[in-house]
């Protein structure tokens, strides 16, 4: 009798395990290569960039798309740069230093989100990641 349950809790709990541990490899995976998430209202990623090389990238593209920057704050951890877009929206880049060279973006726009417009912003900083600031790139002839 004793081997019938411990039978039954194997077949009981293997399923938990099996999706337990599926979790683990998702998450590496999906933040090794970069994918952007949108969930709640908010898109995040993390990438293999340093704090300052996203912080220049977000301040770069909301340049780059006439977004109108209505505040900022940072420090050697965290930062986060507040625009205001069409319509008055309030658009929210927020930046987490996870390792040296490992930062988590999280973009909002509006109260309740928009993930088009979130992912617009996402593109341009993206495309500021391994380009030094504007004023120091090299004017060509």
């Amino acid at each position: 009798m004793p081997q019938l349950t411990l039978r039954r809790l194997i077949l009981l709990y293997l399923p938990l395990l099996v999706t337990l541990t599926g979790c683990p490899l998702i998450l590496l995976t999906g933040a090794a290569a970069g994918a952007a998430v949108y969930s709640l209202g908010a898109l995040s990623a993390t990438r293999n960039i340093t704090l300052d090389q996203a912080w220049n990238a977000g301040l770069q593209a909301f340049n780059d798309l006439d977004i109108a920057i209505a505040g900022k704050e940072r420090d050697g951890l965290t930062g986060e740069i507040v625009g205001i877009g069409a319509g008055n929206t309030k658009i929210r880049i927020h930046l987490k230093k996870l390792f040296e060279d490992v930062t988590k973006v999280t973009i909002r726009v509006g109260f309740f989100g928009d993930e088009l417009q979130s992912r617009i912003i996402w593109g341009k900083m993206e495309t500021h990641f391994n380009r030094p600031p504007a004023h120091t790139r090299p004017v060509l002839p």
